[in-house]
């Protein structure tokens, strides 16, 4: 469950004074529901703490039908149940001022921040990540997330090429750089990788003319990133 190991690595911002405003769960409706997460979230927050998830579903744009949507909510509905008191619950419909809508309910509460009951028991009473209740929460459901998680990436393996992977095996002896060529662009490329040349650029695009020495030079780095 990777979200809680991300969550459990927030506390030394704990421990810094910076609390959380709160945690947006996003669910699309073309998925089923996961009836497990919404337990673990309970133990993430505690008790205190679970007015600050927001549960906020997505892909409205791809229900077709009246009776789909009913179909996706009721088991929706009936996992997020036992958390339905404290949990905000929004609908986001692609839009920007959606968005804001979302982002501003926190921004609002921003004097109401607190901590979250994993960060305490983390930072406060010394426990490592396994000792704490959401962290005995994910042995007893190892694989709470797995069936939602292979769902998400079929679907992108469907829109993937995967043979032209740097690594592929139907990419034999794909174009690499010789060594010592091409040292300043490639500097450049992984100064970007690593986040010190721009740390808000998460999109580079890399174009040259027919025959410049892209697809080279992309191997190169590929390799040079994968180690």
């Amino acid at each position: 469950m990777p979200s809680l190991v991300l969550i459990a690595n927030c506390s030394d911002r704990y421990q810094e004074g910076i609390l959380l405003s709160g945690i947006i769960y996003v669910h699309s409706m073309i998925f089923n529901s996961n009836s497990v997460f919404p337990l673990a979230l309970g133990n993430i927050c505690g008790i205190t703490t679970l007015g600050k998830v927001m549960l906020v579903t997505t892909m409205w744009d791809k229900v077709t039908s009246l009776r789909t949507t009913e179909q996706k909510l009721e088991p929706l509905t009936r996992s997020w149940y036992p958390l339905i008191n404290g949990t905000v619950i929004k609908r986001f419909d692609n839009s920007s001022s959606s968005a804001w809508e979302i982002l501003d309910y926190f921004i609002r509460r921003e004097k109401n921040r607190a901590p979250l009951l994993l960060q305490e028991q983390m930072a406060d009473w010394k426990m490592k990540f396994s000792e704490t209740t959401a962290g005995r929460f994910r042995d007893q459901f190892p694989n709470a997330t797995t069936s939602v998680l292979d769902e998400k990436w079929q679907i992108i393996r469907e829109f993937s090429a995967l043979q032209a992977i740097h690594n592929s095996e139907h990419r034999h002896d794909p174009p690499k750089c010789h060594p010592n060529t091409r040292i300043a662009i490639r500097d450049t490329l992984m100064d970007w990788v690593v986040d010190t040349a721009d740390a808000n650029a998460r999109i580079m695009w890399f174009y040259g003319p027919a025959g410049a020495g892209k697809s080279a030079i992309a191997q190169t780095l590929a390799e040079t990133v994968a180690g």
